[in-house]
């Protein structure tokens, strides 16, 4: 059954591809040092594919990152359509390249020979196709990782910015109630000086009347 691309799976179909090919691979007789390269790309390139969908699921509803979830789902695309056509590629030389081949050893070697021959390039082309790719990923996913710092920092900012709005505001309102309690000692003392002073020109008249009047009675 064909693996639907387009969906919300789109780089883990791509992952399953890559794991039939490899099984593919090891099944096949030829160039072992050839073979052992390429699926030594193609895990590179499907460790990287599994770090894109990882980061794109995580960061899901990120606006910001729309854009990079459009490159990943067109990069892991082109991925399919290469592995996809060297698969198409192999199936006719499959099943002699597998070990015990068709039991027909005329047609076995033949097929060898025309896989060794006709398609040695082809195997170069489609390893170079698979390091592009791996490497486009990369590149995607340090793009990815510069803009989350970014957001990140950002939103720091955006949080520290909103912290020191409501210190100066707290601060605000401490200064306010200083200054009112200041105001209010002020006055107090105010009065308390008024008060004393008309407590001391009380007492200052009571001590002039009670002598006027001492005074008098001694007359």
């Amino acid at each position: 059954m064909p693996i639907t691309f387009g969906s919300v799976g789109d780089i883990v179909s791509v992952s399953c591809l890559i794991k039939d090919l490899v099984k593919c691979l090891d099944e096949s007789r030829g160039s072992p040092a050839e073979y052992q390269a390429v699926i030594r790309e193609l895990w590179s390139l499907d460790h990287a594919l599994l770090e894109v969908e990882l980061l794109l699921q995580s960061c899901a509803q990120s606006m910001e990152l729309s854009g990079l979830r459009k490159d990943a789902k067109s990069c892991a695309e082109q991925c399919r359509k290469c592995i996809e056509d060297f698969q198409n590629r192999m199936k006719r030389y499959q099943r002699s390249l597998r070990k015990g081949g068709t039991g027909n050893l005329f047609r076995d070697t033949t097929a060898k020979f025309r896989w060794h021959v006709s398609e040695k390039d082809d195997l170069a082309k489609f390893r170079a196709e698979v390091t592009a790719h791996y490497l486009s990923l990369n590149m995607l996913l340090a793009t990815a990782g510069t803009k989350l710092t970014m957001l990140n920092d950002e939103g720091m900012h955006k949080r520290l910015k909103q912290s020191d709005l409501a210190h100066a505001s707290s601060s605000a309102t401490q200064t306010s109630l200083l200054v009112d309690i200041n105001t209010r000692l002020q006055e107090n003392n105010t009065l308390i000086q008024a008060a004393a002073l008309e407590s001391k020109a009380l007492g200052s008249r009571i001590d002039v009347d009670y002598f006027r009047n001492l005074g008098t009675e001694l007359l």
